[in-house]
């Protein structure tokens, strides 16, 4: 049995989120039924004072919740390799390639890298499925991440990602150019009603999302955006730039809005479309540096990944189309 002891002050207004919901994501590794449970007995705590489950958490309120749970799980560890940049007591940052899955799931219980760091390290913090997760990565996302080695991390840094002072910045080669040098994509995600894998934008059962952008480089059918993320929705960059019709380079998913990106575009240019899709076989999207104080004594720190071949293929081709004349 582990005894676990969180203390947190919400920093960030959270107007639509319950209580319950609330210390989910704070880390609390408990079913939302022993949450309930948790609250109704007075064992979480807001501002000294027992609360519903319904209450809805507002900035200021402080937390304090003391729970225990049996700590079982039945995930494998993997030799499986990986791409280690940096690791100390506290945490281990990644450096991830295409084509791995985060954490185990229904149906998906090996082959992650939860899996394989448990092979290599003892880590655990958060859900006992998913020890050691701060944030997530797509499949075909590559980048730079970072995990939790231990509880008091794992709380340390999910209050970092809450009150939005870790920094994650992105490179995504998208389709079409833009007027704006920045911009900043204030929409709600939640589930898609047509394809529950998917999310949209929706008002309905969804939460914020807020992407901030700058316009590095528009080439002459695509652009090259730095990003940063101030919340951490399922999807949300590849949503975002395709609520605002410019879907992710090589993005099977989410490719609805990507004629209306281009339409403008002349027909010789049109041309090199097919081309410049074929030459990745994901979303080019890379998480290229993080950025966040040091869970052991508050220290800025700041890891890098390079960029993968396949996204520096699709910038070589781009910007020898740029050569050409027009």
């Amino acid at each position: 049995m582990a005894k676990f002891r969180i203390e947190h002050s919400v920093k960030s207004d959270n107007p639509s989120t319950r209580l319950d919901m609330f210390l989910k994501s704070l880390g609390v590794r408990l079913s939302r039924t022993r949450i309930i449970e948790l609250i109704d007995s007075g064992r979480a705590l807001v501002n000294g004072r027992i609360s519903k489950p319904s209450y809805k958490v507002k900035q200021g309120d402080h937390i304090l919740v003391e729970y225990e749970v049996l700590v079982k799980t039945d995930l494998k560890p993997e030799d499986i390799p990986l791409k280690i940049i940096y690791e100390d007591d506290q945490i281990i940052v990644l450096d991830k390639e295409k084509g791995m899955v985060v954490h185990p799931a229904k149906g998906n219980r090996e082959g992650t890298i939860v899996n394989a760091l448990l092979h290599h390290t003892k880590i655990s913090g958060g859900d006992s499925e998913r020890p050691g997760v701060v944030h997530r990565l797509d499949k075909d996302t590559t980048g730079v991440m970072v995990f939790a080695k231990n509880e008091i991390a794992h709380q340390y840094l999910a209050n970092e990602i809450e009150k939005r002072a870790m920094k994650r910045t992105y490179l995504a080669i998208v389709w079409g150019g833009f007027v704006k040098k920045v911009g900043r994509i204030d929409a709600r995600i939640g589930r898609s009603n047509i394809d529950r894998r998917l999310m949209t934008v929706t008002d309905i059962n969804s939460k914020e999302a807020v992407t901030t952008y700058r316009v590095l480089k528009n080439f002459k059918i695509c652009s090259l955006l730095k990003i940063n993320l101030l919340t951490g929705r399922t999807h949300q960059i590849r949503v975002h730039m395709h609520h605002i019709e410019h879907p992710v380079v090589g993005d099977k998913e989410y490719k609805k809005n990507v004629y209306l990106a281009i339409k403008d575009l002349p027909v010789d240019l049109k041309k090199h479309f097919d081309t410049i899709d074929n030459l990745i076989d994901r979303q080019a999207l890379h998480s290229i540096s993080l950025t966040f104080r040091h869970p052991s004594d508050g220290r800025f720190v700041s890891f890098y990944s390079p960029l993968p071949e396949d996204f520096r293929r699709v910038l070589d081709y781009l910007w020898n189309l740029e050569k050409e004349k027009n």
